[in-house]
């Protein structure tokens, strides 16, 4: 994303208003505990499969660690924002990395690498660079995305607001393409997620590509 574009982010997430928590503070205590979130966590945790080792890319507070514990014996947090993983500590003896989703300090393994309600706050390019680094690491990736019409593409402007790319959607067709031109023999799957308050006006997908088929 580049130094510039990692410090607006970080100043997002880490930098309280005068008189208000922080952002991450604030989805920490308000926004996960709203109904839909949480049901959205029952629906995604159930399609994560049991494995060793389980790397959770922009975990931001870790809110899926709790329920992720009869999933994997090793739960590993990454996050850019040293708020979001200060609260993530406070869920206990885990495992946290600080880093960029584009660059992970980690060789190929095996095991499964989740990316939640991260990439509708990414701009186009980013998003796919992300993607990328993932299949390059986990044996299966698990991430979703808001699906659009039409194309968004916001490219790489680093300079803009994040409240204005909040919620960039992506065509299930450009998806397709870019997991087709990285996948090659991999196993793809398309869930749509259930229809949630306040998400129930937006078509959202949970993808899983499974590399342990490739020879």
């Amino acid at each position: 994303m580049g130094y510039e574009g990692l410090s607006m982010w970080r100043e997002y997430w880490n930098k309280p208003k005068e008189g208000y928590p922080s952002k991450a503070e604030q989805l920490e205590k308000e926004e996960w505990k709203r109904k839909g979130k949480l049901e959205d966590e029952k629906f995604i945790v159930s399609q994560v499969p049991k494995t060793q080792i389980l790397v959770d890319v922009g975990c931001g507070s870790a809110r899926f660690q709790p329920h992720l514990k009869d999933k994997t014996a090793w739960y590993i947090g990454c996050d850019f924002s040293r708020e979001m993983l200060r609260l993530a500590k406070q869920k206990g003896d885990i495992d946290l990395v600080r880093c960029d989703a584009e660059r992970l300090p980690f060789r190929e393994f095996k095991g499964v690498a989740i990316c939640i309600d991260v990439l509708r706050h990414l701009p186009s390019l980013k998003g796919y660079g992300v993607i990328r680094e993932l299949l390059r690491t986990a044996e299966i990736i698990m991430f979703n995305i808001t699906e659009a019409d039409k194309a968004q593409l916001y490219g790489d402007k680093h300079h803009r607001n994040p409240n204005q790319i909040a919620d960039h959607p992506f065509t299930l067709q450009e998806m397709r393409a870019v997991l087709t031109d990285c996948c090659k023999s991999r196993v793809l799957n398309y869930v749509r997620m259930p229809p949630q308050p306040p998400y129930k006006t937006w078509d959202r997908l949970l993808i899983t590509v499974d590399k342990s088929t490739d020879k």
